[in-house]
């Protein structure tokens, strides 16, 4: 029996929050008249997101000349809102759980994920978008399959049987998924979206 759109809204519901040092991020790099040093001094009161994200700023992704050791220095070189946007991807990652009981593979995800991101990434410059907005695109391809983390979080064995479904049947994992939650994973993802976390994020009103 297909599982209640209304229990998958509540599954949403139930999803860990992100920190409240990524949802002061996110309020200040939303407000055009927000001070820059006080996005600096959010951000390096959370060891773990300040490491994060100079890690990434020092990737390959963004190919800087010199090795970034501040958070200052980082958003001097990539803008407010690209350190945004890597709060939540930061914050978005951090959540996946490597080992699960559905037996989904969360290594070949991520990699999916960030592949689909760095194509997006490619195809702004193909559109002309400009420099500044562009890792908006990067970020909603890395998050365009998380419906699939809410259930492999909430419901591990359902999800496990749609995974087999999928495989016996030679169909779309999103078809599995229908009947099994009478739901896919994208729209969980669109309903996750709409969740207080993601809505001021990926949606300006």
């Amino acid at each position: 029996m297909p599982i209640k759109r209304q229990d998958i809204v509540n599954m949403v519901e139930r999803m860990p929050a992100f920190p409240h040092s990524v949802h002061r991020v996110l309020e200040l790099t939303s407000d055009i008249n927000s001070d820059p040093k006080e996005l600096v001094e959010v951000i390096e009161h959370d060891p773990v997101l300040i490491l994060k994200i100079l890690k990434l700023v020092n990737s390959a992704y963004f190919g800087l000349s010199q090795k970034i050791t501040s958070v200052n220095h980082a958003v001097v070189y990539i803008g407010l809102n690209t350190v945004k946007n890597l709060a939540l991807s930061t914050a978005a990652i951090g959540m996946l759980p490597r080992k699960n009981e559905a037996g989904f593979d969360m290594d070949a995800f991520l990699m999916h994920s960030l592949s689909t991101a760095a194509i997006a990434k490619l195809f702004t410059k193909k559109m002309h978008i400009q420099s500044r907005e562009s890792f908006d695109y990067f970020l909603s391809g890395l998050l365009h399959d998380f419906g699939k983390v809410v259930f492999v979080h909430s419901m591990p064995t359902e999800f496990h049987k749609a995974l087999l479904i999928a495989k016996e049947k030679g169909i779309p994992l999103y078809e599995a998924e229908s009947e099994i939650f009478s739901i896919n994973h994208t729209e969980v993802g669109s309903l996750l979206a709409e969740k207080g976390s993601f809505r001021p994020i990926l949606w300006k009103p």
